[in-house]
């Protein structure tokens, strides 16, 4: 029988106390039997049979219970420091029940089981109706249950607003160890730190359709409070199971400082001030969908998604979460920083612009982390006013490192089908205003990167559109369609050997959400075939980039997919 870690799952590792500096191992799992961790949409795979090897691949084949066609998915990767496959099968439906094979492909060891997916409907035990008006921290401090969430809410044909007028530190309190409650519909305003505040311990919870604006406190210096965010959940809290969805969360009070913009007192330019979400070593199992994360020029975030620890075998979302379908925008570092663990982490379908990096992995100590379908807008790295000199941010900033005698940075990472964007400039000058590269470097070493059918273009054709700092081949790309430079090197297996060095040119009738490449064109029908990722391809291959052509419009933000 598998074993199956769900709605009571604990994502965190055990770490073996020694470590060498090139070879830090995680502690192999004392089980053989599979076991499962599940979300919405997605089912994160384990197992460690004693056959494992690098060498004895771990297939994948799925289908709904009782159906009839077995689906492949993508295979599980090894890793060898725990002797474990690990991997994720996506694009699930909820609340469905699977038949799951594995199969190892050398020595025939085969294991199945079934597996569900989350119900998106909560069961309600308590509804507790909040009034129209308040200007006082609403405490919570009930617990429901899985079979019965507390629900609070505003009342049929009428609205709730907390607005504490910077008077108190969060709009609402979930004490320590909380579960199963529900947030729903509320407008949360002016909170001296955080608009939602999660305390140690708390699990289970859901947030949606809330609008939640003018939080934070501004430092003496002028500039925003690190870390102040919509949904906070503070320093080693353990939270589990948050849903963040179909939020808009907007125009903090106060604003962080860009990359050009010299904040004293820190002797710091790396941007500080306001998040949108902000987990610090969490247990994972989040998923953050269908959000509005926007703001405005006096307003900027720090990172919209993230916090910490980044070089660390925990962080943010840390393991066997989702982030999917959300619209980011305003913030002068990282869109989404997912960093640490990055367990079965799983990054799809967001539209990100007006921020420095799009996706920060810097580091994926553990993985595999998926990151596919997302599509990149503008990027820039200060307020310049003329727009050519804008400094410009990585898709994908990567790399680990060696920190206190450790080596983070050797977990499997894909990169399937994303699409960088290169909007015009205004008239008078001369460069895009897209990203400076695709996969990048910038953090460190890059090891066990993985790439495929991606448009990777800089808004300079001589920048690196890859960048691994090993020239080894410890990293594969391929199959992308690029403008700049491959400054990675691999003598027995080179990069982008079936890679188109191109400008893509787009349909012409594109529409909202649309970002088809036009038929005949480079990279139209020419990606690679990846089960699991790109099976409802249309014509004699997949397309590269976020869209297929002739599919339905990509949705983003909190009226997506209703």
């Amino acid at each position: 029988m598998v074993k199956r870690i769900g709605r009571l799952s604990k994502c965190l590792l055990l770490l073996i106390p020694a470590f060498a500096v090139d070879h830090h191992q995680i502690m192999a799992t004392e089980a053989h039997e599979p076991r499962t961790v599940p979300t919405f949409h997605c089912l994160g795979l384990y197992w460690s049979p004693a056959e494992g090897a690098k060498n004895n691949e771990c297939q994948v084949k799925y289908r709904i219970a009782g159906g009839s066609a077995w689906k492949a998915a993508m295979p599980l990767w090894f890793d060898e420091r725990n002797h474990e496959y690990r991997g994720s099968i996506v694009h699930l439906d909820p609340g469905t029940t699977y038949e799951i094979k594995l199969g190892l492909k050398e020595t025939g060891k085969a294991a199945a089981f079934t597996a569900s997916t989350w119900k998106e409907n909560f069961p309600i035990a308590k509804t507790i109706y909040l009034p129209e008006e308040s200007k006082s921290t609403l405490v919570i401090d009930q617990s429901g249950t899985s079979n019965g969430y507390v629900l609070y809410t505003h009342a049929e044909e009428s609205s709730s607003m907390i607005d504490v007028d910077n008077r108190e530190d969060a709009c609402i309190e979930v004490k320590p160890n909380v579960s199963h409650v529900i947030i729903r519909g509320l407008i949360l305003k002016g909170a001296r730190k955080h608009g939602i505040n999660l305390n140690q311990g708390v699990h289970d919870i859901v947030i949606e359709a809330c609008d939640i604006s003018g939080w934070g406190t501004n430092e003496a210096d002028g500039w925003g409070a690190n870390y102040h965010s919509a949904v906070y959940a503070g320093s080693n809290s353990a939270v589990e199971r948050i849903i963040v969805q179909r939020n808009k969360l907007h125009h903090p009070r106060s604003n962080a400082n860009s990359w050009a913009e010299y904040r004293v007192a820190r002797d710091t330019y790396h941007p500080r001030g306001p998040q949108a979400v902000a987990f610090f070593n969490s247990n994972g199992n989040h998923v953050i969908r269908y959000n509005e994360i926007y703001s405005d020029d006096e307003h900027y975030f720090n990172d919209a998604l993230g916090y910490g620890s980044n070089f660390s075998f925990q962080g943010f979302p840390n393991c066997d979460s989702d982030i999917y379908g959300n619209f980011i925008s305003y913030c002068w570092d990282d869109g989404i920083e997912s960093e640490g663990a990055n367990r079965n982490v799983r990054i799809w379908g967001n539209h990100i612009d007006k921020t420095f990096v799009k996706i920060a992995i810097a580091c994926t100590s553990v993985g595999p982390l998926y990151i596919w379908r997302n599509i990149a807008n503008t990027s820039r790295k200060s307020a310049a006013p003329n727009s050519d000199l804008y400094g410009r941010g990585r898709f994908i900033k990567a790399g680990g490192k060696i920190k206190n005698g450790v080596w983070y940075g050797s977990g499997r990472t894909y990169v399937f089908h994303n699409t960088v964007l290169q909007p015009r400039p205004a008239q008078g000058r001369v460069y895009p205003l897209g990203c400076d590269g695709g996969i990048i470097g910038s953090g460190g070493e890059i090891h066990e990167g993985i790439s495929r059918n991606n448009i990777f273009t800089n808004y300079k054709d001589g920048l690196d559109a890859f960048r691994d700092k090993t020239n080894s081949c410890k990293n594969d790309f391929d199959y992308d369609l690029y403008n700049g430079k491959l400054d990675a090197h691999c003598a027995s297996h080179p990069h982008q050997s079936h890679g188109i060095k191109a400008w893509p040119i787009f349909a012409a009738d594109n529409g909202p959400g649309e970002y088809a490449l036009a038929p005949g064109t480079p990279g139209f029908d020419a990606g690679m075939i990846l089960p699991n990722f790109n099976d409802n391809y249309d014509g004699n291959g997949p397309d590269v980039g976020a869209f297929e052509a002739n599919s339905p419009p990509m949705e983003f933000g909190v009226n997506a997919f209703r």
